[in-house]
């Protein structure tokens, strides 16, 4: 068999072993519902109990707050926004809503969706280094501005947004804020009690857990219309698959701060040296660690991506569910043609060193092919 390396961690992650096992157990012999009156809907409350405590425990998340579990980044979005609408636009009359230029496609989906209700959208610019500036928020805001919606780093980029900053000119201007935390879960530590956001959401398929699972937490005070009207953690093997996830990656923290970051800064070490002229986008701002977005000048993206492939080699150039990286790049002010040479590269607690040593021989020789191809058009 041919060397595999996975390295699109953004777009979908391996979900752990125990997850799937614990999910499957649940499947076997705790198949009951909740809703049930006798023993088989009663011994799930303990499950679901602990799971729950766990979860809440992990985020840091008060007893006070609420919790909706979801199938992942789509209906997340959607909840978002449509509760919002229904709770407080139709009441308000405020009905604009603001989103940064890199948001990912739920995002942009459930806002022109919204736009039939007669509200207004608007995506915001970002600077250079790919952030949103607070001055360009704040001036976005308006008074009939009612929800700001952000995504606290970008999983292809992997530009950490100044998340503080922006939640304190929300604050200011009294606007609601909804942070999807999908990409720094397991990455940053952060409390969402001492965060002043009123929602946060997370993707489970972005956290190794079981695909079809994800999470929105809603502050105590903040009035909150699930679409789907049922008790929300029904889904019993879901949410303890979830919950194996959550506990695992607290487990790897430190591993993917720490060794997965010196992989990454390896990869880059090492293709730099091989191909000098390759850009490093957004080396010298805060990003996540395991996250690199590079470019490769006279080496299409799609074509690139095709030989990779062909050596068992798995990056990303965005797409689906996110805007393509050409596309992300080119609101930072990346001209055309660089941008249109990125790729993507996402690492997990699973690379390895022989992983990243492979993975660069192919993208060096792959990447001299196509310039060399390049130099004789």
């Amino acid at each position: 068999m041919g060397v595999n390396v996975y390295l699109d961690n953004h777009t979908a992650t391996r979900p752990f072993k125990e997850a799937i096992d614990k999910m499957l157990s649940c499947y076997r012999t705790q198949w009951g519902s909740l809703a049930a009156p006798h023993q088989m809907g009663q011994d799930l409350y303990e499950e679901v109990t602990l799971s729950l405590k766990k979860i809440y425990a992990s985020l840091g998340a008060l007893e006070t707050d609420s919790f909706v579990l979801t199938s992942g980044s789509a209906e997340n979005s959607s909840q978002i926004f449509f509760s919002h609408y229904l709770e407080s636009v139709r009441e308000t009359g405020k009905n604009h809503f603001l989103i940064s230029a890199l948001e990912e496609a739920p995002s942009i989906l459930a806002l022109n969706r919204l736009e039939t209700l007669g509200c207004f959208g608007k995506m915001l610019p970002v600077n250079s280094s790919g952030h949103l500036e607070v001055e360009t928020l704040k001036q976005a805001i308006g008074p009939k501005t009612s929800l700001v919606s952000l995504s606290w780093a970008n999983g292809l980029t992997g530009v950490i947004q100044p998340l503080n900053d922006l939640m304190t000119a929300c604050q200011e201007k009294g606007v609601s804020l909804h942070v999807d935390v999908s990409s720094v879960l397991g990455k940053l530590f952060f409390r969402f009690q001492d965060l002043t956001c009123d929602f946060i959401t997370f993707d489970g398929e972005k956290i190794h857990a079981p695909k079809g699972v994800g999470g929105i937490f809603i502050k105590d005070n903040i009035s909150f219309a699930p679409l789907i009207s049922h008790a929300p953690h029904h889904n019993t093997p879901a949410l303890c698959g979830l919950k194996v996830a959550i506990e695992k990656i607290e487990e790897q923290f430190d591993l993917i701060g720490i060794e997965t970051a010196r992989l990454r800064d390896k990869l880059e070490k090492t293709l730099q040296e091989a191909l000098p002229d390759m850009v490093i986008f957004f080396k010298d701002v805060e990003r996540l660690p395991h996250v690199t977005a590079l470019g490769f000048p006279g080496a299409h993206h799609e074509a690139l991506l095709f030989l990779l492939n062909r050596k068992g080699v798995y990056a990303s150039m965005g797409g689906g569910f996110s805007q393509k990286l050409s596309h992300l790049l080119k609101a930072c002010g990346i001209k055309e043609p660089l941008a249109s040479c990125a790729l993507s590269f996402s690492l997990s607690h699973e690379t390895t060193e022989a992983d990243i040593d492979y993975a660069s021989e192919v993208i060096i020789s792959s990447v001299k092919k196509l310039q060399a191809c390049g130099a004789h058009l």
